[in-house]
This record gives structure tokens, sequence and C-alpha cells, in this order.
């Protein structure tokens, strides 16, 4: 079995404790100590990750205004309204899952066999919701996706932040009772968590 050792706690530790890195493997930190570390300088990591888009690309994003001035004007008259629309409806998500989290559920379980659109321009609101529950070591899962949602999600890699897929797919939420579903939606975190 892979341990590693955790850069903050220092407890040696399995490796399904710690979250995957795009260049080093794994993170240095554990999901807790991660968690705990970017509950503690949120401000400070959010004024990072806009220096270093805005150094990134400054200069391109100039031009491009700069020579598409009437289409973007255009294409925000026409977004206006599924904006406004798009936030109503995180507005009231947000708001009925704090109501929820004071009320001490921290594990949410998503049936979005008839969801279209996935609002995957955002990745931060599902990551911003998964540092709620995670603190209380709850989670977020997601059934029955449609496959262009799903590849949404993959594309934008959400499963850093919610559990989802084929696994969570075949489990018949339709003829279980809720006890049921969520024993059965932890028996597949459990399983994905081992491997």
């Amino acid at each position: 079995m892979n341990t590693k050792v955790c850069k903050k706690c220092k407890i040696d530790q399995n490796i399904s404790e710690y979250y995957t890195h795009k260049n080093y493997g794994f993170q240095a930190m554990c999901k807790k100590c991660y968690a705990l570390y970017r509950k503690e300088n949120r401000d400070y990591l959010l004024k990072q990750r806009r220096k270093r888009y805005q150094t990134k690309y400054k200069e391109q994003y100039r031009e491009y205004r700069k020579k598409n001035k009437n289409k973007i004007r255009q294409s925000k008259q026409e977004n206006k309204e599924k904006y406004n629309q798009r936030t109503k409806i995180r507005n009231k998500e947000r708001y009925y899952s704090d109501v929820f989290m004071l009320k001490g559920i921290h594990k949410f379980i998503l049936i979005t066999d008839n969801v279209l659109n996935s609002f995957s321009d955002d990745d931060s609101y599902y990551e911003e919701w998964y540092e709620d529950v995670s603190d209380h070591d709850g989670w977020l899962v997601f059934l029955q996706m449609r496959p262009h949602v799903l590849e949404e999600f993959k594309r934008i890699r959400l499963s850093y932040f919610a559990h989802y897929g084929e696994d969570f797919d075949n489990i018949p939420w339709r003829k279980l009772a809720p006890v049921h579903l969520l024993e059965a939606v932890e028996r597949c975190i459990g399983k994905y968590l081992k491997d």
C-alpha cells in the first residue's frame, strides 16, 4: 500500500488521502490539511490567482477587447438575460445548501438526469461548495448525468470537488428509499477511495 507523509501534520497516510497534482503526482499536504490551509488563506489565494491570470493574459485580453468592441457589446446584451437567470439559480442553490448545512447536513446527492446545462464556466462555484462540506467530512455526488454534462465536468476536472461517473450512474435511485440511496452512495464512495 502506498503511503506519504503530510508536509503540514507530519502524519504518514495512505496515498488516497492526498489530491493529485498535475506536475508532481500528489499534493504535499493531505486533504484535511489542504482544506484547512485553503480556508485560512482564502483571500490571499484568490488575490494570487487573479494576479497570475492578469499578468499572463493582460495583453491578449486588451488586444481582443480593442478588436471586438461591438461583438463584445452585442454578446453582453444577448447573454444578460441568461446570466441573470443563471445567477438566480445559483443563489437559490447556495441558499438551500447553506440552510441544510446549518441543520447539520453535509452530504449532498444531486440527481441530475434532467440537467441540460452544467454551468461549468466557473468551477469556483463547485470548489467553494466542496470546501464547505469537506470541512465536516461531507461530499457532493451527482447521479444520472447526461453524457454532454458529464463530458463538461470531465473537461474542467470537477472530480476534485465532486463524485460522479459510471459507478454512481448505475445506482437504481428511483427504486431506493432515501436511507438506502445514501447507503448505496456511501458504498460507491468507499469503493472509490479504496482504489
